[in-house]
């Protein structure tokens, strides 16, 4: 908070957890994890995208449950979910005594087909971490309408830092604003992009 908001190192020598990191957002979490001073940043991912992610600098595990909650159970200081697979019951499990879990999806219940089923599925997953200790939702939109200002000024900062190069997000292609909506349906599909798409000014569109 306050002036020296962006001058902390916060997740210095600390351990984190993202699954899911072949996804936009969680690649950009995982840049900015490295970038703060984490002491490990692991993630997720099948082993198409494996290597990829290794070069973002995180310690990818396999994505089975039964593979990845062992490597890491009681000792991370954060674990970010976007997918929900068990209800965020996992990773729940992989914090330590003070760790956080941030939920901000439910990915794996959204690829599924609508129905009653799903509906109550997610209803149920909401609830439910509504009560768990140390655990945290996040939306970025409801965020951003509740604090616009800081939230500005946190783009402004990363809009900072690409220019330093402190930041380096792999470009999969430039879009021209017409071809956004296709964009976001490749973005949206199970198949993942391996980095993100930008959109070009209107005047190069």
């Amino acid at each position: 908070k306050g002036e020296d908001r962006y001058e902390s190192r916060p997740l210095e020598g600390k351990e984190i957890l993202i699954l899911g990191g072949i996804s936009t957002i969680n690649q950009a979490m995982i840049e900015l994890g490295v970038f703060l001073g984490a002491k490990e940043v692991y993630t997720t991912a099948v082993d198409k995208h494996v290597d990829f992610l290794r070069e973002m600098g995180a310690n990818v595990l396999d994505v089975s449950i039964g593979n990845w909650l062992p490597e890491v159970k009681g000792r991370m200081d954060i674990v970010v979910d976007s997918y929900c697979d068990d209800h965020y019951e996992s990773p729940y499990k992989a914090l330590n005594s003070n760790g956080k879990l941030i939920c901000h999806g439910m990915q794996s219940l959204l690829n599924e087909e609508p129905g009653c089923i799903t509906s109550l599925e997610e209803m149920w997953a909401r609830t439910r971490s509504k009560y768990m200790s140390q655990t945290y939702a996040y939306d970025v939109y409801s965020y951003w309408e509740a604090n616009l200002e800081e939230s500005k000024a946190d783009l402004a900062h990363l809009f900072q830092l690409l220019q330093k190069k402190a930041i380096q997000p792999v470009i999969a292609d430039t879009v021209p604003l017409r071809k956004v909506p296709k964009a976001h349906s490749f973005l949206e599909a199970p198949r993942r992009i391996q980095g993100t798409f930008v959109c070009l000014p209107h005047s190069e569109g």
